[in-house]
């Protein structure tokens, strides 16, 4: 009698989870890859010196600059044609930067002294609604001449 039961509870365990319909492996697999790209897209990328000057160079290029550090290390030289705007005030003063900035879409390129700070800049921008942001990193990065 006890084998009966054992055998009938276990034929029902046995339909009950083959009635659970199972999702196709390439449909979950395909969820987390979607997901990483939309982050990787919504996130600053880098940007090298090269890729810089050649969108610099471009015909129609408005790319912004800004230099994230403080004042004191701006003056002491910067990034031709660069605006200095530090990291810290971005979101404080974010109308004031939409001012300089323009369109939500422009290509904007941060850079500070190690690359902390333009780190920081830059995910302070993707957060307010910019497009195009890159990350030049450390002010060494740009091989060129400096502006005092």
């Amino acid at each position: 009698m006890k084998y009966p039961i054992a055998f009938a509870l276990t034929l029902a365990f046995a339909s009950f989870s083959c009635s659970v319909k199972a999702e196709p492996v390439a449909q979950t697999a395909a969820q987390p890859v979607a997901q990483a790209a939309a982050r990787l897209a919504a996130n600053p990328r880098p940007i090298s010196y090269a890729e810089l000057q050649a969108a610099l160079a471009a015909p129609d290029s408005s790319v912004l600059i800004v230099d994230v550090r403080t004042r004191e290390e701006f003056d002491e030289g910067h990034i031709p044609d660069s605006l200095l705007f530090p990291y810290d005030l971005i979101e404080a003063s974010a109308k004031d930067f939409s001012a300089l900035a323009g369109s939500p879409d422009r290509s904007i390129v941060v850079y500070c002294r190690s690359g902390r700070r333009s780190a920081i800049a830059a995910e302070s921008l993707v957060k307010l609604g910019y497009a195009n942001v890159a990350d030049l990193g450390p002010l060494a990065a740009w091989k060129g001449s400096l502006e005092k």
